[in-house]
């Protein structure tokens, strides 16, 4: 295998990975009652709050990879910090829509990140940015920010949904 399609293969692993990992998410949230949906857990955070702050990181993580990737400079800074007002802000609108809306706005953001990652050219995945974490690689920032992340955010929904009916 060739180094450019090996690196198409890492990069629709990735895409992959994300869209299966969303899929998972919607899928927990199928069926679960508003009530369910809107009780906060141990964290202060419901299933709609989780919900939420996914349907916005990915694509705005989505977003960072692409300006990574598309920057002819490298060590450029990029990303934001858990404290990011515009992060908060959004989380904030929307955990209290109904669960059917969330899990639109979710599937489309979801639609939405995976076609941006898939456009990043495969040689552009070795691009790198600065975050306050380090220098990153497009990969390194699309394993943590949106694989890594989804995946605790996996996590973090099952137990806010621990006990709860299905209808």
């Amino acid at each position: 295998m060739t180094d450019a399609a090996r690196a198409t293969a890492v990069a629709a692993g990735r895409a992959r990975l994300v869209e299966e990992l969303g899929a998972r998410i919607l899928a927990t949230v199928a069926a679960v009652p508003e009530e369910a949906l809107h009780r906060e857990a141990e964290d202060g955070w419901s299933a709609a709050h989780v919900l939420a702050h996914v349907a916005e990181f990915v694509r705005y993580w989505a977003s960072q990879a692409e300006t990574v990737a598309a920057r002819e400079r490298q060590d450029l800074p990029f990303g934001r910090t858990h404290d990011d007002p515009e992060r908060i802000a959004a989380i904030e609108e929307r955990w209290r829509e109904g669960g059917e809306r969330l899990a639109s706005g979710l599937r489309s953001a979801l639609e939405q990140c995976v076609a941006t990652l898939r456009g990043i050219p495969e040689e552009r995945w070795r691009r790198a940015g600065v975050h306050r974490r380090g220098r990153m690689t497009v990969a390194e920032l699309v394993d943590r920010f949106l694989v890594e992340h989804l995946a605790e955010h996996e996590t973090q929904l099952g137990r806010a949904l621990d006990g709860a009916d299905r209808e």
